[in-house]
C-alpha cells in the first residue's frame, strides 16, 4: 500500500524531544513556529513499506521539567570583569550568574540555569573584532536569501574561490602514502585553534598538524606519540574517551595485499593480531598521547579490516563509546579472493579506561561484508543517537537505538523506512539541505557512468540496469528528505526518510557538467538521469554553509581504482562536487568555480567554456584528470569564520602511456592532500563549542557533548526570522572527522535571537541575543540537586 503525508504551510511539528526554540521560554508559553515549507498540500509517496504503517501526528507536549535559563539582564561590563552572582566574570572565567542574555561586546562569561542551579558558562574562545559590524550592502547581494528559489540562471560570479594551500601548509608531507587515508580535524591541544591529523600506510607516519595560527601549521605526530608507524592505519575518529577535555585518538587499521598477514592467519597469531590492530590513543592535555589499546581492549581489539569509526555516547551515561566499521580482507593465501573480515563491532565504554565489545547483543554486528562508513544521528529525536553503516554491496542499514536502563539494544528499521536499496554506499553527510529546521542525510554511490567511459565489468551498464539484481537496486546517491516519522504495527515509530536524489533541481555546472545529462554522451536506449541521479562517484561527503548565508551546501571527493590517468581510473571517475544550495532544496554546480575540483595541477585561468582561450586538455578540467579521492573533513582553519576542506586521496601508480594497460606504469606516486581554504565574504557566522557537565563535575553529558543537538534562531535585516539546527557528531563522511564545533552562517543579521540547545542527558538550554562573528565555548549547566 502506499503512504500519503501532507505537508501544509506553517504546521512544520516538531518532535516531542526537539521542539522549536521560540517554544521554550521559561514560562509554560508554548508559542508555534511557523516555518516555511517548499510546497503546499505536497504528497509524498515513499517506497512501497512491506508492513502496513500509519503516519503519526505528533503534536508538541507541555514543556518537560528540564533546566531552562532565567531571563536575565547581564551587566554591560560583563566582559571586563563584572561581578556576576559570587564569583568574577572576568574574561574567561565562570561566575554564578543566571543568564541567557549576552552584551553587545567581547563576552567573557553567562551562566545559564533555570530552577536553582551551579552556573553553566559560555566563554568566547575567539572573535574577528568583537561586535558584530553592521550588515552592509555587499552582504545582502552576496547573500542568496534575497533571491528567487532556484538556479536557472542564476550568475556564478559571486562565488569566492577557495584556494590549495597544502604543500604551504604540509610541505614535502602533503603527499600521503596510503590507499586508505582518513582525516581529522580537532582541536588536540585546546588552544582554540583546528588542528588535523592524517593516517598512512605502515611503515609511513601518520601526521599530526598543529595549528600555528592564520594558514600555518608545524608536523608534531612523533613529538606527541601519535605516528603509530607499525600501524597500516585507515580510517579516524577523534573524541573525549575519559572527559578528561581533551580528544582522544581512534585508528582502524587493515591488512596490506602482499604482506603474508591475512585475516585468518591474524585471527589465531597474537603477533600479527598487533602488527594490524586499531588502537587508541589517550590524549593527556599536554601536548602528547598515550597508546593504550592493549588496556583498554584486551583480546577484543578490532584488527585487520577497520574502516571508518564513530563515537557517541549509546546509553546517555556520560561516557561516549565507539563503533567500527568493517571491511573484507584480501587474504593473501588466494591471491585477488575477496575473503570475509572482522564483523562490525560497538565498544561499550566501562567508564574506566575500559570497553567490553557488545555488538551481539546490542544487534549490530551485522554481516560480515563491505561497511564503508558509520554515523550515529538520532532520526526519530527521542533523545538517543541511531546508528547508520553503509554497506558496499547491501543496502544502507538503519539501527534504532531501543536501549533501556542498562540494556543496550539497537532494531534495524531500513525496511521498513523502505530504505533498504541496495547499493556501494560509502559515505554520509548530515545537514538540513532544505532549511526547514531538520536535518537530512546525503549518502555517497558509485554514480551513472556514460558511455564515454569503459564499463567496471563484463556486462555491466552505465545506466545502473547492470546493479538491479533486486528490485530495489540503485548505483544512484541518496538524498534521504526528513520528512518526520511513521508508525509501524508491531514495530513502533521508524523514520519516514523519501529518497529525493533523482528529483532534486540542480542547475549542472556550466565548465563541466555531468557527462550523463548530455543524450549525445549515453546510449540511445538509455533514459537521461536527472538531479543527483546524474552524478558521479563519491566517497567523502560534508554538508556546511559555504557562504555563511544560512543555507546547507554539499561537496563531496571519490574515485574507486585509481587516478584518471591510469588504466583503472576511467572505471569510477569523479573530480569532486561543490553544489550550493538556496535553502529551499535547490542546488547549483559551483564545482570550478569554486576551485574545489580534485585534481593536480588544474589551469582555473580561462573559465568560459565558450572562449577561445579556454583549453580543456591543457587547463586539465575534466574528469579525465581526477585524483583517487578518499577522505573529506570540515573546519574553520585558518579562524575567519568560513568553513575550510580537507580531502585525501589513494598513493598509486603513475603510467608513462594509460592506454598500454599496466604494463607502461612507470612507478607509485603517493596521493595529494588538498586543504581547500574558504575565499570568504562579508556574510556574518556564528560558532559553538559545546562541553559536557562530565569534564566539571562528573555529572551530565560527555565532554564533547557528542549527541547534543543546537537550534539557532536569527532575524536577518529585512526582519525575515530563520531557524538553523546541527548535531554534535563524532564520524561520518568516509574514514574522517569534521571538527564538533557547530557553526552557523547568519548572512547580514547581526545577533543570534536564541539559541537552543539539547544536551544529551536532557537537559534543556535557552541563551538569548548573542552577538555574531564570534566562537563561543558553552558549558552545560548542572542539574538541580
Amino acid at each position: 500500500m502506499k503512504i500519503h503525508i501532507t505537508r501544509q504551510t506553517n504546521t512544520k511539528q516538531f518532535p516531542t524531544r526537539f521542539p522549536p526554540p521560540a517554544a521554550l521560554i521559561v514560562a509554560a508559553v508554548v508559542a508555534v513556529l511557523a516555518l516555511p515549507v517548499l510546497a503546499c498540500s505536497e504528497e509524498r509517496v515513499p517506497p512501497p513499506p512491506r508492513t502496513t504503517v500509519t503516519p503519526i501526528t505528533r503534536a508538541l507536549p507541555a514543556p518537560a521539567p528540564t533546566v531552562v535559563p532565567i531571563a536575565t539582564a547581564m551587566p554591560a561590563s560583563v566582559g571586563g570583569g563584572a561581578s556576576g552572582g559570587s564569583g568574577s566574570t572576568s574574561a574567561g572565567a565562570v561566575g554564578s550568574t543566571n543568564t541567557d542574555n549576552i552584551g553587545t561586546g567581547n563576552t567573557g562569561t553567562a551562566g545559564n540555569g533555570g530552577i536553582t542551579v551551579s552556573a553553566g558558562s559560555i566563554r568566547t574562545i575567539s572573535a574577528t573584532g568583537g561586535s558584530a559590524a553592521a550588515p552592509s550592502e555587499s552582504a545582502e547581494i552576496r547573500s542568496r536569501r534575497y533571491r528567487q528559489p532556484g538556479f536557472i540562471g542564476v550568475s556564478t560570479d559571486d562565488v569566492a574561490p577557495f584556494t590549495n594551500i597544502a604543500e604551504r601548509a604540509m610541505g614535502e608531507q602533503f603527499a600521503v602514502a596510503n590507499d586508505l587515508t582518513g582525516v581529522a580535524i580537532f582541536d588536540y591541544d585546546r588552544d582554540g585553534d583546528h588542528d588535523f591529523y592524517i593516517t598512512q600506510s605502515r611503515g609511513n607516519p601518520n601526521l599530526l598538524f598543529r595549528n600555528d595560527g592564520g594558514d600555518s601549521f608545524t608536523e608534531v605526530g612523533v613529538q606527541a606519540g601519535v605516528s603509530a608507524s607499525a600501524s597500516n592505519s585507515t580510517g579516524v575518529v577523534t573524541c573525549d574517551i575519559d572527559n578528561n577535555g581533551y580528544q582522544d585518538i581512534y585508528l582502524s587499521a587493515q591488512g596490506i595485499i602482499g604482506d603474508g598477514l591475512d585475516y585468518e592467519d591474524a585471527v589465531y597469531d597474537s603477533a600479527l593480531r598487533e602488527a594490524v590492530s586499531d588502537r587508541l590513543m589517550r590524549n593527556n592535555g599536554d601536548g602528547t598521547f598515550t597508546d593504550i589499546t592493549a588496556n583498554a581492549f584486551d583480546e577484543e581489539a578490532n584488527f585487520r579490516t577497520g574502516t571508518s569509526p564513530a563515537c557517541a555516547d549509546i546509553d546517555r551515561d556520560g561516557w561516549v563509546d565507539i563503533f567500527v566499521a568493517n571491511r573484507s580482507d584480501m587474504d593473501t593465501v588466494h591471491p585477488g579472493i575477496l575473503t570475509r573480515g572482522n564483523e562490525n563491532v560497538l565498544y561499550h565504554n566501562d567508564g574506566d579506561g575500559t570497553f567490553t565489545e557488545i555488538s551481539v547483543d546490542a544487534g549490530v554486528r551485522g554481516e560480515q561484508v563491505v561497511t564503508w562508513a558509520s554515523l550515529f544521528f538520532d532520526f526519530d529525536d527521542d533523545g538517543d543517537p541511531d546508528l547508520w553503516t553503509a554497506d558496499d554491496g547491501g543496502p544502507v542499514r538503519i539501527y534504532r537505538n531501543d536501549t533501556e536502563n542498562d540494556r543496550v539494544r539497537f532494531t534495524p528499521v531500513e525496511r521498513p523506512m523502505g530504505l533498504d536499496k541496495r547499493g556501494n554506499w560509502m559515505g554520509f553527510a548530515l545537514g538540513d539541505y532544505d532549511g526547514d529546521a531538520d536535518l537530512d542525510v546525503f549518502v555517497t554511490n558509485i554514480g551513472y557512468h556514460p558511455k564515454t567511459r569503459p564499463l567496471p565489468f563484463e556486462g555491466a551498464s552505465g545506466d545502473c540496469s547492470s546493479e538491479q539484481l533486486y528490485s530495489i537496486s540503485t548505483c544512484a546517491h541518496y538524498l534521504l528528505r526528513n520528512d518526520g516519522t511513521m508508525v509501524v504495527p508491531r514495530l513502533g515509530e521508524v523514520g519516514f526518510f523519501p529518497d529525493v536524489a533523482p528529483t532534486v533541481p540542480i542547475e549542472p555546472n556550466r565548465v563541466m557538467p555531468p557527462d550523463s545529462i548530455d543524450p549525445g554522451r549515453i546510449w540511445l536506449d538509455w533514459r537521461v538521469p536527472t538531479g543527483l541521479a546524474a552524478y558521479d562517484f563519491g566517497f567523502g561527503a560534508a554538508f556546511f554553509d559555504m557562504e555563511n548565508d544560512g543555507d546547507q551546501d554539499l561537496y563531496w571527493t571519490g574515485s574507486a581504482l585509481g587516478r584518471g590517468e591510469s588504466p583503472e581510473g576511467k572505471w569510477f571517475p569523479s573530480a569532486g562536487r561543490m553544489l550550493r544550495g538556496d535553502g529551499a532544496g535547490n542546488f547549483q554546480d559551483i564545482t570550478v568555480e569554486a576551485r574545489l575540483l580534485n585534481i593536480k595541477d588544474v589551469n582555473y585561468g580561462v573559465l568560459d567554456p565558450f572562449s577561445a582561450q579556454f583549453d580543456r586538455e591543457r587547463q586539465r578540467i575534466d574528469t579525465a584528470y581526477h585524483e583517487n579521492g578518499k577522505g573529506l573533513a570540515k573546519g574553520d582553519l585558518n579562524g575567519d569564520g568560513y568553513i575550510d576542506l580537507i580531502g585525501t586521496n589513494s598513493a598509486g601508480p603513475i603510467y608513462l602511456d594509460p592506454s598500454a594497460g599496466t604494463d607502461s606504469a612507470l612507478g607509485f606516486e603517493n596521493g595529494p592532500t588538498f586543504v581547500w581554504l574558504n575565499g570568504g565574504g562579508d556574510n556574518n557566522w556564528l560558532a559553538l563549542r559545546l562541553r559536557g557537565r562530565m569534564v566539571e563535575d562528573g555529572t551530565g553529558s560527555n565532554a564533547d557533548a557528542i549527541g547534543a543537538r543546537v537550534f539557532v534562531s536569527t532575524t536577518d535585516a529585512n526582519g525575515r526570522r530563520q531557524v538553523q539546527t546541527d548535531d554534535v557528531t563524532a564520524g561520518s563522511s568516509f574514514l574522517s572527522m569534521s571538527t564538533l564545533d557547530l557553526h552557523f552562517g547568519v548572512a547580514n543579521a547581526t545577533i543570534a535571537d536564541e539559541i537552543t540547545i539539547f544536551w544529551p542527558s536532557g537537559v534543556r538550554q535557552v541563551i538569548r541575543n548573542i552577538p555574531v562573528n564570534q566562537v563561543y565555548e558553552i558549558t552545560e549547566p548542572a542539574l538541580p540537586q
